[in-house]
């Protein structure tokens, strides 16, 4: 039997690059914040500039 982490799709990263180039682009940034312990999950943050 598969586990399922094997069974889920795997990315490169290519969305946070865009994501990263885009919003530093537009005067924003992104970041991520994790506690290292797996299973609890990861922080996305990111600010915009107010126009």
């Amino acid at each position: 039997m598969e586990s399922a982490q094997r069974l889920a799709p795997q990315g490169k990263g290519l969305g946070l690059y865009l994501s990263k180039r885009l919003l530093e682009e537009m005067g924003g940034e992104i970041w991520l914040e994790s506690t290292g312990q797996p299973g609890k999950g990861t922080c996305v943050w990111l600010s915009l500039r107010q126009i």
